[in-house]
């Protein structure tokens, strides 16, 4: 059995109806390991060992896959009977590749490793020391954990459109821009709706780069995009983002392309929603800092130089008060190692 895993925003979302059958006899060991469950599609087999948002599901009609999915993936089978696989008792837990190369895909993924980490000598001699034979069923190439990723994106997709498809309200986006590591625009689209279980669900359904300005019709087609890619255009609720005046715009744009392809629109004022969280900093914000907080917002200019800017941003945050004072003593003090040694060493922090 593979260890517990932390659950993704991904893995919020609930897969399908669990109803208790009463209608029919479950006879096969499988349904010990497994949960009735009612779709669009039927009547299932949900896996109970695996991870409730990606479980694997087959149809009731047969066993076979149920019992091939236990055996291959949890090492299960019926009390008395060996896998078909196995000709005696192991003398301790076999490992199962297929879970190793899972575990190895989420960490690396998780802890944002480079692919060919699984190249790295020091890793390898890791799973080497645990168990010699496993050094075999090890990911070769990073080529191959690339696969794998896209693999399990996949797998992660389809469950997540069976849960849109399923929702039993409208499905409410929200969203945001913001900047990854690598300095590229990314603008982060989240899905909450009511599953057909009548709880509260949200996931992650897209990550997509912006290219351009920041305008609100460049941000309404990658959200257009995501809602179509995921069959819910003709379903979207409410949408909810910070106050800035492009998102308004964005919510107009939106319900402009559902129009044009076909769909019903909607009130794009009525929809529009705006982030607590956003308008606690800009409350807070404004009881610190009063009318001046745009001052010191303001970016650097083009005519100044970055020393001219920096003496500028001092005078302006000290005529703050308390406050900017404060602030001014933190910036000086983390400017560069140097100070920040010196201060810790001065309060007997080290």
């Amino acid at each position: 059995m593979p260890p517990e895993r932390n659950h993704t925003p991904l893995d919020v979302a609930a897969d399908s109806t669990t109803i208790k059958s009463t209608k029919k006899l479950r006879t096969s060991w499988v349904w010990a390991h497994g949960t009735e469950t009612h779709g669009k599609h039927g009547t299932s087999w949900r896996c109970d060992h695996c991870p409730r948002p990606l479980a694997k599901i087959y149809a009731d009609t047969s066993t076979t896959h149920a019992i091939n999915h236990l055996r291959d993936v949890h090492s299960n089978a019926e009390i008395g009977k060996l896998p078909s696989t196995q000709t005696k008792l192991p003398s301790k837990p076999q490992i199962d590749p297929i879970i190793l190369r899972r575990l190895i895909t989420e960490w690396i993924i998780d802890r944002r490793h480079s692919f060919n980490e699984v190249e790295s000598k020091s890793f390898r001699n890791i799973i080497e020391y645990l168990d010699a034979p496993a050094i075999s069923k090890l990911p070769k190439t990073g080529d191959t954990i690339h696969a794998d990723v896209i693999k399990y994106f996949k797998q992660a997709r389809e469950i997540i459109n069976e849960q849109l498809s399923m929702a039993r309200s409208k499905i409410h986006l929200s969203f945001d821009l913001w900047t990854s590591p690598n300095y590229k625009a990314i603008l982060a689209v989240t899905g909450h709706w009511t599953s057909n279980e009548y709880t509260a669900e949200s996931a992650l359904l897209g990550l997509r780069q912006l290219e351009g300005a920041h305008e609100g019709v460049n941000i309404a087609a990658l959200v257009y995009n995501v809602a179509k890619d995921l069959g819910i255009q003709d379903k979207l609720g409410w949408f909810m983002g910070d106050n800035a005046s492009n998102n308004d715009t964005t919510i107009r744009s939106v319900e402009v392309g559902v129009r044009e392809n076909g769909g019903v629109g909607f009130d794009a004022e009525e929809r529009r929603l705006r982030c607590w969280g956003h308008i606690m900093n800009i409350v807070v914000k404004a009881l610190l800092f009063r009318p001046k907080v745009s001052k010191v917002e303001r970016k650097r200019q083009n005519e100044e130089t970055i020393d001219a800017y920096i003496e500028a941003q001092t005078k302006r945050w000290r005529a703050l008060g308390a406050v900017g004072k404060l602030h001014n003593i933190t910036r000086y003090v983390r400017y560069n190692p140097q100070r920040r040694v010196y201060f810790l060493s001065q309060h007997n922090f080290i």
